[in-house]
């Protein structure tokens, strides 16, 4: 029965990979069906955390895509995202208040990050990545 359900889950996350979605849903997704698979991940991620998930379901959940820890995979896309940004000549001190919607989520997104420095809850290893990518902490002075 337990692998049962499993395997439906497992198959539920395959479709939406093949539809070209992440399968790292949330747990607080608005789609009802979405947020039991959240839920169904985020227990997952737990079991995985205790060691109470065996390597073949480990592997079943990373071939699909299953992130384990979501923050992490967050901050890599975002830097991503950043790092687009920089490639194409522009200015990756995005604005919480930028028109476009997608610099909009990335402006309050990094906002978040120089709070966390400020507070001294922003690992080194992240200060280092995101001032490798061009991130002031504070906006520069102009005269």
């Amino acid at each position: 029965m337990l692998n049962d359900a499993f395997d439906a889950n497992c198959a539920a996350l395959q479709q939406i990979k093949d539809a070209g979605g992440d399968v790292n849903v949330s747990q607080v997704d608005p789609d009802p069906a979405r947020k039991v698979l959240g839920e169904w991940i985020s227990h997952q991620r737990s079991a995985q955390k205790r060691n109470r998930l065996s390597a073949e379901r480990i592997t079943r959940l990373e071939a699909l895509g299953v992130s384990w820890d979501p923050q992490d995979a967050a901050f890599d896309a975002n830097c991503a995202a950043l790092q687009q940004i920089k490639d194409a000549g522009g200015d990756v001190n995005v604005s919480k208040y930028d028109p476009d919607p997608a610099r909009k989520v990335l402006g309050m997104w990094l906002s978040r990050r120089r709070q966390a420095k400020r507070k001294g809850t922003l690992s080194a290893e992240r200060i280092i990545r995101l001032e490798a990518l061009g991130v002031w902490w504070s906006k520069p002075q102009t005269s």
